[in-house]
């Protein structure tokens, strides 16, 4: 019997298990652009972060395909007698910091507001939606105009920020994440003051965050990187001829993101208004 059954299974066609993975997935460009999400995001991490951020994101990606057998390997996994090695590194491999900024963990949340998922982020949708609401809600302040400052689009009476499109404006949206992540374990306080400076002082078109003359020393503690920078950018305004005044000189500071090759990414206006949008969103309600 093992003779012909052995001829029977050659006789059939072997399937592409890379293909089949891919499909497992959506397509290969979703493998492509994930890993190159995480490979940004990893780029400026001391090894023992990033294996943490590997693990738990890789973890989540296992979780969405194959819950009951992730969960039940989680459950059952015992410790290896004598491997002494493995047994200290396994605790701080499963360490995950819920408040942590990742490019993943604000899709996941947007894809809840927006209804595209369940909640199984464990926050306060309603609230999350106030604070994007008091956001949309902020004028641009200038005289007889009554137009908001932060543009948007309206998804079931909902405002939510304009989504990044695929390729170099998710990079510059996991790059900016974990900048700002970075930002957050280092220095609090100066992450919540750039917050509010672009919430209350960023323009329409580019996002630029006007500088005053008084916070200068303010501007030089918040840190470059070589995936974030923040570009300095000028505009003068010529007064009419015999005004008698000086031409006024308007400064702005504006957060530019690049390439893992150290290229500005062009197309980064809407990725840094999206990650600054949902990052302000989630540090309001987390007060």
């Amino acid at each position: 019997m093992g003779g012909p059954f052995y001829a029977h299974l050659c006789g059939q066609p072997v399937p592409n298990l890379t293909r089949a993975f891919e499909f497992r997935l959506g397509s290969i460009r979703t493998m492509q652009r994930r890993t190159q999400t995480w490979q940004v995001a990893i780029k400026n991490m001391e090894p023992a972060a990033a294996e943490m951020f590997l693990h738990h994101n890789l973890l989540a990606e296992a979780e969405a395909l194959c819950p009951n057998v992730v969960n039940v390997e989680e459950g059952t996994r015992t410790e290896v007698p004598g491997d002494q090695a493995n047994h200290q590194l396994a605790p701080a491999l499963l360490v995950y910091d819920p408040q942590a900024f990742s490019y993943e963990r604000l899709a996941r949340v947007e894809a809840v507001v927006r209804g595209d998922s369940p909640n199984d982020v464990g926050l306060d949708i309603r609230r999350i939606e106030n604070a994007l609401a008091k956001i949309y809600a902020i004028r641009t302040g200038k005289r007889g105009d009554d137009s908001k400052r932060h543009p948007h689009i309206e998804l079931d009476r909902r405002w939510l920020p304009r989504q990044p499109a695929a390729k170099s404006p998710t990079l510059a949206a996991a790059a900016l994440c974990a900048w700002i992540e970075q930002l957050r374990t280092h220095d609090e306080g100066l992450l919540d003051w750039l917050l509010d400076r672009w919430l209350h002082d960023s323009e329409k078109e580019f996002g630029r965050i006007r500088v005053d003359a008084d916070d200068d020393a303010r501007w030089q503690q918040v840190p470059s990187t070589p995936t974030v920078a923040l570009v300095k950018e000028r505009k003068v305004f010529k007064r009419g001829p015999g005004s008698g005044r000086r031409d006024r000189v308007q400064r702005w500071r504006r957060i530019r993101c690049r390439d893992p090759a150290g290229s500005i990414i062009r197309r980064d206006v809407l990725a840094v208004r999206w990650v600054m949008t949902w990052t302000f969103a989630l540090r309001a309600i987390a007060d």
